[in-house]
């Protein structure tokens, strides 16, 4: 401790991140608390910390501030001192809610005896090595860093909140690139969804739109679990009336979907799709003859961008928050340099996958439902046509 002034400035140091407090107890009243390497910490001690901001003093109780500071995780294993039970928690709180950052944040709070309704805010102001105004420091340390392999480069330089090491994406996932802000897309587009099923495992849908250039944007996401067929259709049905992509009884829009849909079950001899298909959401089988060509897809629309000049062929709307965060950090089979690892949290991954092999044949491949006669004999032709492997039974 030392004198600052009318007031004190108590510096904690923390070591190895495994306590938050000094040995004479708990922080009290700070008007002004700063954490450096905020990764270093965990949850319960920035909130332990951060909850003791306060003063009683008329001047200071205005000016009463938490501030943080940290590089992204760029490998757990390798960063002495970071959170292990939960790495991610500063990216999750701070960065994924608002990637581009500088956007207010709000958590509403509610006073238990008024019922008055108040907000607490927080804000993720990205900076980067080429902010600093010393031009010489930021020449010499780029050096470096451009020398350093993927994960330390991307986090330390680019600034990149997402990195994994040894992700199968990570030489070509670019958040600033293929993230874009939420916005309408022109109805004029090519639309279609696709979905990897799951019951006791997560399962996901993604809408997708393809535009002019035959670039894909993930538009929307809706994941489930526990849920039957049946559960799952009205799920889709309520998204696409509010999309607009619902007519009558219908929807307009088909896709690929795992394979598994059309297994026959009991003595009905209804498939998931068949039920699915009654209740107006058909489905197309998906491609799934290769894990490794569909990875390539993946890759090859991720890097189609001309250095950044252009669209990539791949984007997500930033409302796709599992997209986002599950592809880059998509690990690579340490059997197969060429293809991603099977299992664990892939399931957005792999409905991906199959939206980029329904797309391979571009626009003119991407039905219009809405030009199909309404007869259910011409339903049923339509809905197992295809070609190339799409719309055969399984």
């Amino acid at each position: 401790m030392r004198p600052a002034g009318w007031r004190q400035t108590f510096d904690l140091t923390v070591e190895d991140a495994n306590h938050y407090i000094a040995e004479f107890g708990t922080v009290n009243a700070q008007s002004w608390i700063g954490f450096d390497e905020l990764v270093q910490f965990t949850k319960e001690q920035y909130d332990q910390i951060s909850g003791r901001a306060r003063s009683s003093d008329p001047v200071l109780r205005t000016m009463v501030k938490v501030r943080s500071m940290s590089n992204p995780v760029m490998k757990v294993t390798e960063m002495q001192g970071v959170a292990q039970n939960d790495p991610h928690w500063v990216r999750d709180y701070f960065v994924a809610p608002a990637p581009e950052g500088r956007k207010i944040l709000k958590t509403k709070v509610v006073r238990p005896d008024s019922g008055e309704v108040e907000h607490l805010t927080r804000i993720y102001l990205p900076a980067k090595l080429k902010d600093n105004p010393d031009k010489q420091f930021v020449a010499d340390y780029e050096r470096t860093l451009l020398g350093k392999p993927d994960h330390i480069r991307k986090a330390l330089l680019e600034g990149d909140w997402w990195v994994t090491p040894g992700a199968f994406y990570s030489s070509v996932w670019n958040q600033r690139i293929h993230v874009r802000p939420t916005t309408r897309i022109d109805p004029t587009w090519p639309r279609f969804r696709s979905m990897d099923w799951g019951y006791k495992n997560p399962g996901t849908v993604l809408w997708w739109a393809m535009d002019p250039d035959d670039n894909l944007i993930c538009e929307r996401e809706r994941s489930f679990k526990l849920k039957t067929d049946r559960e799952v259709a009205e799920m889709i049905r309520d998204t696409e009336i509010m999309m607009g992509l619902w007519k009558g009884k219908r929807s307009t829009i088909t896709g690929p979907a795992d394979t598994q849909l059309w297994e026959q079950r009991g003595n009905s001899g209804k498939s998931k799709a068949d039920v699915m298909a009654e209740m107006g959401v058909t489905w197309v089988p998906a491609d799934k003859r290769s894990r490794t060509m569909n990875a390539q897809r993946i890759l090859g629309r991720l890097k189609d961008h001309g250095e950044g000049t252009t669209d990539p062929g791949l984007m997500f709307l930033d409302c796709c928050k599992q997209c986002i965060t599950t592809l880059p950090g998509i690990q690579t089979d340490p059997n197969d340099p060429e293809t991603p690892v099977d299992g664990g949290e892939d399931h957005w991954h792999d409905a991906i996958g199959y939206a980029c092999a329904f797309a391979s044949h571009g626009r003119k491949g991407i039905p219009k439902l809405h030009q199909v006669d309404d007869d259910e004999d011409s339903w049923e032709k339509r809905r197992y046509r295809g070609r190339d492997g799409y719309g055969s039974r399984v």
